[in-house]
């Protein structure tokens, strides 16, 4: 590493392994270490929640370090530990994600030259009162950041009503690294979905989502007997882990859905499994940039989303997939059913979904752009 590049520290506040993780480890393997000096540190979360996530970075060659926390938020103490990692990292730039983040960040940073940065995946008032009280001390404790940034122009668009001002926000876009295509030939594809119930006719719907209340995986259970009674031969595999794992399930004995919705977990190889599945859905409530959606479209899936967040910035409604108001449950199940009846449209629609991520939403692009939010921070 060269006298020039940036020494950056980003640290994560994480319960359950899913899309903002995943960009933080693609913008950081795919970063150019003569430009960016990179520590990554977590909080060690009681429960071990944060695994999922350093297993997965520690694949990419990413060094994960702890900061220890616990139910009783002992940000004084976390914030020492963090302190004495940047000075060993000799860190220019913090890097904070998610509030605990942001304020142990600020607590560690003060009377230092480290310079604070945050960045925003989506702002709502939905998320029950303790997510409001989060958002709200968010906002008010990056008010004293030195650089704030967003996945998408949306985002920072819905950052206004909280108190911060849009022109103080940069887009960073998630960016995609288009992973090698699933080596799964027909006989392993035929036995993998056989092995879970899905003959040569069965056609598979998936969900790709960590198990959070504005993924809006309830509201899809209770909707998904609809959508078997139009097209009997569907098949529903969820994929995710979260704090509302028990709660689903419950859901879905209670609603009697059976085989014909299955919980698979984390999936290890993401890839391998959409290549098992035919149609993708998302009905979110709220969303910066999922990865899962640029997933499902790399590896030519269609797919049927609520218009939200900056999905509307990758999916070209009508072309690529389809895009539903965010309450219009009806639309959303009308599209899963007429994609699921006509095999020509999946695959046209999944066709162009694969080329524009290929083409137009490329990784290496998203991080030159963030190196270069680096050196402006510290004048370089």
């Amino acid at each position: 590493m060269g006298d020039s590049s940036v020494k950056v520290t980003h640290l994560l506040h994480t319960m359950a392994y899913g899309g903002i993780e995943t960009v933080i480890i693609n913008w950081l393997k795919a970063m150019p270490r003569s430009e960016v000096d990179v520590q990554l540190i977590v909080f060690k979360m009681p429960d071990d929640s944060e695994r999922p996530f350093v297993v997965e970075a520690a694949k990419e060659g990413l060094r994960v370090e702890y900061i220890h926390w616990s139910r009783w938020k002992p940000v004084g103490r976390a914030a020492k530990e963090l302190r004495e990692l940047l000075r060993s990292h000799g860190t220019e730039v913090l890097h904070a994600h998610n509030t605990y983040a942001e304020l142990v960040a600020w607590w560690a940073a003060r009377g230092t030259p480290v310079k604070l940065m945050s960045t925003f995946y989506v702002w709502d008032r939905g998320f029950g009162f303790k997510r409001l009280i989060l958002q709200k001390l968010s906002a008010a404790l990056t008010a004293k950041y030195d650089k704030l940034s967003a996945q998408c122009k949306k985002t920072a668009e819905d950052g206004v009503e909280w108190g911060v001002p849009f022109e103080s926000v940069e887009i960073l876009p998630s960016g995609f690294e288009v992973p090698p295509p699933s080596l799964l030939d027909l006989d392993s594809r035929r036995r993998l979905r056989a092995e879970r119930g899905a003959g040569d006719s069965t056609l598979v719907v998936c969900n790709i989502a960590r198990l959070y209340p504005e993924k809006g995986h309830a509201r899809l259970l209770e909707h998904w007997p609809d959508i078997v009674r139009k097209v009997p031969s569907a098949v529903l595999w969820i994929y995710g882990v979260g704090p509302l794992q028990k709660e689903l399930e419950a859901l879905h004995e209670e609603l009697g859905l059976g085989e014909s919705v299955r919980f698979l977990g984390f999936a290890s190889n993401l890839m391998d499994e959409l290549s098992l599945c035919d149609v993708q859905i998302h009905p979110s409530f709220n969303e910066g940039v999922p990865l899962a959606i640029c997933s499902g479209m790399a590896a030519g899936l269609p797919i049927v989303s609520t218009a939200v967040g900056g999905i509307p910035e990758v999916i070209e409604n009508g072309k690529s997939g389809y895009l539903v108001d965010v309450d219009d449950m009806e639309s959303l199940k009308d599209r899963a059913v007429s994609l699921l009846q006509d095999c020509s449209l999946r695959k046209r629609m999944g066709s162009e979904a694969k080329r524009f991520i290929a083409e137009e939403y490329s990784l290496e692009a998203a991080v030159a752009i963030l190196a270069q939010s680096y050196r402006s921070l510290v004048g370089r």
